[in-house]
C-alpha cells in the first residue's frame, strides 16, 4: 500500500518539529550550563579587582624604586667625634628587581651613654635609610657613665647594572 503523499508529508513534517523539539532543549540545558559559568566568572572577576588594586600599587612602588638614584649603601652616617666600631655583615639577601638586602652589625666595646643615643639617632636617619633591626645596649659596671653598644642595622642596596 502506497502512503499517500499528504501523510508522507505530515510524518516528515512530524519528525522535522521532534528533531527541533529536542534539539531546543539541548540548547535550552546548554545555555543554562554558560549561563551558570558566566555568572561564576563574573564573581571570580569580583574578588580579584582587590588583589589586581593592590598589584597595581605594587607595580607603581617597584617602578618608583627603579627609577630612584642608584645609591651605593656604604656604611651609615655616624656622629662627628664617635670612635669607629667594629663592623660585621651579618648576610646579603639575594637580588630581587635590581636590588638587595644587607643586615650589619656594629659593636662599641666603650661608649659613653650620651653619645650612644647620638650614634642611634644618625645610623636610623642616615642616606641610604638603615634600619635598626636590633639593638643591645650595656652598661659598664667599671665605669658610670660609659656603655657597650652593639645594634644591627638592615637596608636595602642597589645592584649595580
Amino acid at each position: 500500500m502506497k502512503t499517500a503523499p499528504r501523510q508522507r508529508l505530515l510524518r516528515g513534517s512530524g519528525l522535522a518539529l521532534l528533531a527541533a523539539a529536542i534539539a531546543s532543549l539541548g540548547l535550552l540545558r546548554l545555555a543554562a550550563v554558560q549561563r551558570r559559568a558566566c555568572v561564576s566568572r563574573q564573581r571570580l572577576l569580583q574578588s580579584l579587582t582587590p588583589e589586581m588594586d593592590r598589584l597595581t600599587r605594587y607595580q607603581a612602588i617597584a617602578e618608583a624604586l627603579r627609577q630612584f638614584p642608584q645609591v651605593a649603601s656604604g656604611d651609615p652616617a655616624l656622629p662627628p667625634g664617635c670612635a669607629a666600631p667594629d663592623r660585621r655583615e651579618l648576610k646579603r639577601a639575594t637580588e630581587t628587581d635590581g636590588w638587595r638586602g644587607v643586615q650589619a652589625e656594629l659593636s662599641w666595646q666603650r661608649l659613653a651613654a650620651g653619645q650612644a643615643l647620638s650614634v642611634l639617632t644618625s645610623v636610623s636617619t642616615s642616606r641610604p635609610p638603615w634600619r635598626v633591626a636590633r639593638l643591645r645596649l650595656e652598661a659598664l659596671d667599671d665605669q658610670p657613665g660609659q656603655v657597650r653598644l652593639d645594634v644591627t642595622l638592615e637596608t636595602a642596596e642597589a645592584v649595580g647594572p
